[in-house]
């Protein structure tokens, strides 16, 4: 997995260190590394380009708007993996007593 990677890069695209090509560029290039658990947050997150990428050639959306739906989608993965620690962390001291 390479979530901090993925996220730095989502972090470039809102930032508008690069462009939206520079990021598809680089996801498409590790989808089978981005993939490998359909669970988890990469997953979701390249969902989340893929689908902003379909609404934006669709016009459904501008780079910016695409741009406010990947910081939300990073925010949710971020929230999501604290939840899922969470629960990690609570089974793990059930097991431990």
């Amino acid at each position: 997995m390479l979530s901090s990677k993925l996220r730095r890069k989502i972090v470039q695209f809102i930032e508008n260190a690069i462009t939206i090509e520079e990021l598809e560029d680089w996801y498409v290039a590790r989808l089978p590394l981005l993939l490998i658990d359909p669970h988890s947050t990469d997953s979701d997150l390249v969902s989340a380009i893929e689908l902003g990428l379909a609404e934006l050639n669709a016009g459904i959306r501008d780079e910016n708007n695409l741009r406010h739906f990947l910081e939300e989608a990073l925010r949710q993965a971020a929230v999501s993996e604290a939840i899922s620690f969470s629960e990690t962390e609570k089974s793990e001291k059930r097991v431990a007593y």
